[in-house]
């Protein structure tokens, strides 16, 4: 695994440098298809070789994937829920402007927890709710449907759609849906500065 850390980390460079160049869309979109299947289990994409998602999963237990270990670091858990939300908020819709994953495939329901959020602000006792609670299996399979939608999205981006501003209309939206809780809206404010790339 080392190796293919290596490479995506050299890969990232090289996407750095052609992202706003419009004669490289379609060699920045397979760069962006390929890194992107890398941090996501095997399965989302059929992939023949592993991934730095399959080696977390491999071998871990329910235990593990549920502690906290200080209370300044969070669970595996989390982590996996907090990426997974972030994906399905920024991709799903703020740039596509679709519904998200968590609420056209009933996810909301399945993981067995109430947080809809991105978990930004959480302190420690709702992190020992979600850590506790929250489906594993459904998380897991949360992630994949979120990556099959991002990868379904990634191949429709043009050198325009990149290089568009976040919109401000977008981001309210998220807040009034609580997808952001007001202790992180330094997070809308992160995201309304940035651009699609």
């Amino acid at each position: 695994m080392s190796n293919t850390l290596k490479s995506w980390n050299e890969t990232q460079k090289k996407l750095k440098s052609i992202i706003y160049t419009k004669t490289n869309i379609n060699e920045t979109r397979s760069i962006i298809l390929i890194q992107h299947q890398l941090v996501h289990a095997s399965e989302m994409v059929n992939l023949d070789y592993p991934t730095f998602e399959d080696e977390l999963w491999t071998n871990l237990l329910e235990d593990d994937f549920r502690r906290i270990p200080n209370k300044s670091i969070n669970s595996i858990a989390w982590h996996l829920w907090h990426s997974a939300r972030i994906e399905d908020i920024t991709v799903s819709f703020l740039i596509a402007k679709l519904p998200q994953v968590l609420e056209t495939e009933n996810f909301d329901k399945t993981l067995n927890i109430d947080f809809k959020d991105t978990g930004n602000s959480m302190g420690i006792e709702e992190m020992k709710i979600l850590s506790a609670k929250i489906n594993m299996e459904e998380l897991r399979q949360y992630r994949i449907a979120v990556g099959k939608r991002t990868q379904e999205i990634i191949k429709s981006f043009t050198p325009e759609i990149l290089n568009t501003k976040v919109s401000k209309d977008a981001l309210e939206e998220i807040r009034v849906k609580g997808a952001v809780l007001k202790d992180a809206n330094w997070l809308l404010d992160f995201w309304g500065n940035k651009k699609i790339a």
